[in-house]
């Protein structure tokens, strides 16, 4: 189909926009072009001369065949081929997805995220919520962070016990609340019940504890997030 607008091309590719629909946009990135062919030979020459237009046809390797026509345009077919030709041929450590960065950060990734500052925005501690220092040292569960956020009436050893029982000792922490009407979201591994179906007081415990500091719910839904 037919669309007339307005052609860039950069060191990325080229993009036709057009002057109307933009749903009808056309781009070919550079290292998609095959060949280009100047079909402007094939034209008479007093037509190329009264409109000082010319015509390419680029084969992609992808299977597309776009052709463009400049009409009144100061441009030489040789200028735009030999563009697109050098672009093509890019190395590949200056394609796009290479090429382009963001700003590098001066500071270390490691400070980026602060768990006690996350709490704070949510609005932790409060009354239904503490930090907990069980995790200070990773030692309850080394894929944590070292705060972890649990009900004030959860002391230390619950919390240890209920790690004990847990997967990889991920306990149910806090992730998310909402500071208008306290919903919470809370995480946990899969409990260790091995093939005595072994309970845990303390576990259970924790999970009705973590109920009883959300104050407008009346039962807690668990999801279990496991692959089948």
């Amino acid at each position: 189909s037919e669309v007339v607008g307005c052609m860039f091309i950069t060191n990325f590719g080229l993009t036709l926009i057009p002057h109307e629909n933009s749903q009808a946009k056309v781009s070919v990135p550079s290292g998609m072009i095959q060949t280009i062919e100047n079909l402007s030979k094939s034209l008479p020459t007093k037509k190329k001369k009264a409109e000082r237009s010319f015509a390419l046809r680029i084969f992609c390797k992808d299977m597309r065949i776009v052709k463009l026509r400049f009409v009144e345009t100061k441009l030489k077919p040789r200028i735009v081929i030999e563009l697109l030709t050098r672009y093509k041929r890019l190395p590949t450590t200056e394609l796009f997805c290479f090429y382009f960065a963001a700003t590098p950060y001066n500071i270390s990734g490691w400070g980026i995220y602060d768990t006690g500052r996350e709490y704070t925005r949510q609005g932790i501690p409060c009354e239904e919520w503490r930090i907990s220092s069980v995790n200070i040292n990773y030692e309850a569960c080394d894929s944590y962070p070292n705060l972890l956020a649990s009900p004030c009436t959860a002391s230390e050893e619950l919390l240890r016990a209920s790690a004990a029982y847990r997967s990889r000792g991920r306990l149910p922490a806090l992730c998310w609340r909402h500071s208008g009407n306290k919903a919470t979201i809370t995480r946990a591994s899969q409990p260790r019940v091995g093939l005595a179906a072994r309970r845990s007081v303390e576990d259970e415990t924790l999970v009705a504890q973590i109920l009883a500091a959300t104050p407008n719910a009346k039962e807690l839904y668990i999801l279990d997030a496991r692959p089948r």
